[in-house]
């Protein structure tokens, strides 16, 4: 029986999504749900986001941040068009990954 509630338990644990608050500097909030954890099996990503907003959410586009690979990504291609536009070649389009899956902000 003990192995059993301790399934139980575990499942339990890991059912409901787990958010994460960010707080820009203007004051206002947004939430990260990871809607890609397979192990959420109780839970919805919008379930989620409907428990943390009762009176409604909106998604939000999140650019990375300055740690991601993506964002490394795009100094490195502006840093070789600085080194292009000075010896007169053309410019490369660098552009950013936005990511829009699993954030959202209270209405």
């Amino acid at each position: 029986m003990k192995p059993l509630a301790a399934v139980f338990l575990a499942l339990a644990l890991t059912a409901c999504a787990e958010i994460t608050k960010f707080e820009k500097s203007d004051g206002t909030a947004y939430y990260y749900v990871d809607c890609e954890n397979g192990m959420r099996v109780l839970e919805t990503c919008s379930f989620a986001a409907r428990r943390t907003c009762p009176n409604g959410y909106v998604p939000v586009k999140v650019a990375p941040m300055s740690s991601s690979s993506d964002d490394r990504q795009f100094s490195r291609c502006n840093e070789e068009n600085r080194d292009r536009q000075e010896a007169g070649e053309p410019l490369s389009t660098c552009s950013r990954t936005i990511h829009n899956e699993g954030y959202f902000a209270c209405k």
